[in-house]
């Protein structure tokens, strides 16, 4: 209020002064001064505005920076998850449901790890399944799926859930079109007798079913790896076909010695199932030891101070995320062969147009050192001309020099008989006197 009134009095004492120097002064410079007054008033309320205006969208922009910040910080524990309990209540503040009680958030990407896992775990089976006929242009296999299933070997623990062929009709196949299955070779993992060993032959999508058969298409795997597409071509079956990727599990090797172990498993890791649930050593890495109490039950990793004694226990592997993630690197790989293969090509066209110019440059400069040649012989025949005539030059000179003496004493002879003295000095000769 003190701002408008201040301004009230300045601007009536202001119209007061420029009244009082009309007297004096131009009416012209009188408005002029009166306008700038104005347009300084104007001036001065319009920056006020513009300052009151960036300062309160600095606050806005300040507190809506903050707020953007604490949402970043919230969607990152929720996707990747956090032990802060100040994040997890601020989750359950923004109304988030979490469980009672939590000191943390465990996140989206854990979560969908442990339900991916237990779908899997939850997966179906189909055994002794035979290829029937494949479509070369598009390797599309038609597979045949026994009625009765055969009785397991003492290696191959039974499935868990998995029901025994029912007596009448046959069951359904229960695999529905569209769906991705995973495809192994039935039988020890060494192979039997002269056949190769028992491998994964890849990805399958499902076509078609009907019956007891289905048409499974293999996915690009086949496209980067020739060794995979001829080992699937050459597979006569039986097949295991996975509705989900077998999932790691300590349980299926339970109970096995070391002999059975390395017959089973590569040598590059055949050592971590030989050392799972042994005794840790002090090269053991901490991340990889468990404790156990006195009863042999395993204790949290808080509580390892605690135990009775330490284990080691291999990490268990994601096979479907390695295989992925293989084939991605695979599919780099390739990608980078091919890019390497046309550079290569690209550089050999190079080279070839490069020894063109080569052999052209080369015969050039063979036809430029003869011509070089030949100018130098010419120069070699010119030089020599030239000592000729600077030769004959200088002996011109001698005999013009003897000519001139000679001529001058003749003419002295002559004048003297003449009797007309016309002095002649040295070396010269005087025209009047011939």
């Amino acid at each position: 209020m003190i701002v408008p009134i201040l301004l009230g009095v300045i601007t009536l004492a202001a119209l007061v002064l420029a009244f009082l120097a009309s007297k004096y002064w131009h009416w012209a410079h009188v408005l002029t001064l009166v306008a700038f007054y104005f347009a300084t008033v104007g001036f001065l309320f319009l920056a006020a505005q513009t300052l009151s205006l960036r300062l309160e969208w600095q606050q806005k922009y300040t507190s809506t920076n903050e707020q953007l910040e604490e949402q970043v910080e919230l969607s990152q524990a929720l996707s990747r998850g956090s032990e802060e309990p100040g994040i997890a209540n601020r989750l359950a503040a923004a109304g988030v449901n979490l469980p009672e009680g939590a000191d943390g958030v465990r996140g989206i990407t854990r979560a969908r790890h442990l339900v991916t896992l237990k779908n899997r775990a939850r997966g179906r089976v189909w055994r002794d399944a035979r290829p029937i006929g494949v479509v070369p242009e598009t390797q599309m296999v038609q597979v045949d799926f026994s009625i009765r299933q055969p009785e397991p070997s003492p290696d191959q623990a039974p499935i868990d859930g998995e029901p025994a062929a029912p007596a009448g009709p046959p069951p359904a196949l229960g695999m529905e079109v569209g769906s991705i299955v995973y495809v192994f070779e039935q039988g020890p993992l060494q192979g039997a007798g002269d056949n190769p060993p028992n491998q994964f032959l890849g990805e399958f999508r499902v076509d078609a079913v009907e019956g007891r058969q289905a048409q499974l298409q293999p996915l690009d795997q086949f496209e980067l790896d020739p060794q995979a597409q001829q080992r699937y071509l050459n597979s006569q079956g039986p097949w295991i076909i996975y509705q989900s990727m077998p999932a790691d599990d300590r349980s299926l090797f339970a109970g096995m010695n070391e002999e059975q172990l390395r017959a089973l498993l590569p040598e590059s890791t055949v050592q971590e199932y030989i050392r799972d649930n042994t005794p840790s050593t002090p090269d053991d890495p901490p991340e990889r030891l468990v404790g156990v109490d006195a009863d042999g039950n395993l204790l949290p990793p808080d509580q390892i101070d605690q135990a009775a004694r330490t284990i080691y226990r291999r990490q268990l592997r994601d096979y479907a995320f390695l295989l992925d993630d293989l084939e991605k690197e695979r599919a780099q790989l390739v990608a980078r062969e091919q890019a390497i293969t046309e550079d290569l090509a690209k550089l050999a066209i190079a080279q070839q147009g490069a020894e063109k110019i080569r052999q052209y440059r080369t015969a050039e400069r063979d036809k430029w050192r003869s011509d070089l040649a030949a100018v130098e012989r010419e120069l070699a025949a010119i030089q020599k001309l030239v000592t000729q005539l600077q030769q004959q030059a200088q002996n011109a000179k001698q005999l013009l020099a003897t000519t001139l003496q000679s001529n001058a004493r003749l003419a002295a002879v002559k004048a003297e008989r003449s009797g007309v003295l016309t002095p002649v000095g040295p070396g010269a000769l005087d025209i009047d006197a011939l």
